[in-house]
């Protein structure tokens, strides 16, 4: 069956995930993890994707990413993957591949989801029960978004800088956000969203993403849907899907 075509929206922010073969092993040391935070400020810079929220995960990476054009968020990931995978491949002294199939992405409405896909993203370490809390996670954005200790790869979306006056108010008000658990059917709903490629938002959202892309609103949907015992039951790991 042919891949369906993805379309990129200048300026739209999107949730996009890679996940590894082994679901274990994608970081082994710390240095591994701060050898591909440099990668994703390479990136970011290279191909002008701003990055507002990330967690790298022993199974993978999540990230919020906003391109300036339409092959941003491709050529960001193709570079991302060869330089971490050449990287592990030389550190390890192994070959093959690490990724389980080509990244996923969902664009979303950030007027109304950058905040709460954010802290879907920055509480997976936490729900996967590598810590207790987020902030004891040294390898995501939460740490940025809510202490105010900058990593030098977050930037702000004008949807955050809403949530305060200055940055005092912003970090305690985000804070008071993301270190809650999240109700279940929104879990179900971004990580519906983000398996089967498709916008997480307002139904105007997704009318206006169509226009922006010039298709017809139908194009950006898939012609399947999840089977019973999809992504919604297993939320205790993580969960690559057939591209």
């Amino acid at each position: 069956m042919p891949r369906k075509p993805r379309f990129y929206a200048p300026g739209i922010v999107h949730h996009v995930a890679q996940f590894a073969l082994d679901q274990t092993s994608c970081f082994r040391q710390d240095r591994d993890y701060s050898q591909c935070l440099r990668f994703l400020r390479d990136a970011s810079f290279d191909y002008d994707c701003r990055i507002h929220a990330y967690a790298l995960l022993p199974s993978g990476l999540h990230l919020i990413l906003a391109p300036t054009d339409e092959y941003g968020i491709p050529r960001f990931m193709q570079s991302l993957a060869r330089r971490y995978v050449s990287y592990l491949n030389q550190a390890y002294h192994r070959s093959g591949s690490l990724w389980t199939h080509r990244f996923k992405a969902s664009a979303i409405d950030a007027a109304t989801c950058l905040i709460p896909v954010s802290q879907y993203i920055e509480f997976r370490p936490v729900h996967l029960g590598y810590v207790a809390k987020p902030q004891d996670y040294r390898w995501s954005s939460y740490r940025n978004n809510a202490l105010g200790i900058s990593d030098g790869i977050t930037s702000h979306h004008q949807a955050y800088l809403e949530l305060g006056v200055d940055s005092t108010r912003r970090h305690r008000s985000y804070k008071r956000v993301a270190d809650k658990p999240q109700k279940p059917s929104v879990l179900r709903e971004i990580e519906r969203c983000l398996t089967l490629g498709v916008p997480l938002g307002s139904s105007q959202f997704k009318q206006e993403l169509a226009k922006i892309l010039n298709v017809l609103p139908i194009t950006l949907y898939p012609r399947r849907s999840f089977k019973r015992d999809g992504p919604q039951g297993r939320h205790d790991r993580e969960y690559p899907e057939p591209a």
